[in-house]
């Protein structure tokens, strides 16, 4: 009986939560990164936040949205390190070092639902610069479980979505074009 006590409400605890998928790397971002020219690999450092590093956002109250990952700030870091690694512009060692402060990661399941994820990027003696992604969120549903599971499912997108507008911005371009090890050098060694 008491087997039965704890399926039952381990069942419960995950029927309510959504989980995010794990990063996918986008094949237009690492076409965008390798159509660079002469780019110095870089290295990524802390990200910071302006509220609490967390792993869950609550969707409607009450049904929380998971990353697999210690907190959404980790996973879109994580996620920038695979996609720069992809494309060679990755390295432990590399001089020139990208942070990032969040300033937003949060999204709205209700009508025209949308991600937005905005953090300010700095490198050592660049102006440091903000990107703003907002990512529509396709089908979204007036029923909380859809709604929320449409949601989780649109993450991924949604990081791929501000990574690709990261790589496109200029300022982005010009601090990995600074100073550093370059892409030519390092894959020689």
């Amino acid at each position: 009986m008491r087997t039965l006590i704890i399926v039952i409400f381990a069942v419960l605890l995950v029927g309510c939560a959504n989980t995010t998928q794990r990063y996918g790397i986008s094949t237009e971002n690492n076409q965008i990164l390798r159509g660079i020219e002469s780019p110095h690999q870089i290295k990524v450092g802390v990200f910071t936040s302006s509220g609490p590093n967390s792993a869950t956002i609550n969707c409607r109250s009450v049904r929380p949205l998971i990353v697999p990952s210690s907190s959404y700030e980790s996973y879109i870091r994580e996620a920038l390190i695979d996609e720069l690694k992809l494309s060679g512009l990755y390295s432990d060692t590399a001089s020139t070092e990208l942070t990032m402060h969040f300033e937003k990661i949060d999204f709205s399941s209700a009508l025209t639902g949308n991600w937005v994820i905005s953090a300010q990027f700095a490198v050592a003696g660049k102006s440091s610069f903000t990107i703003t992604s907002n990512y529509g969120i396709p089908d979204v549903n007036f029923g909380p479980d859809l709604a929320c599971s449409n949601t989780a499912s649109a993450f991924v997108p949604a990081v791929q979505n501000f990574l690709k507008t990261l790589f496109l911005d200029p300022r982005f371009k010009e601090a990995i074009l600074g100073s550093g090890n370059s892409k030519s050098a390092s894959t020689t060694r």
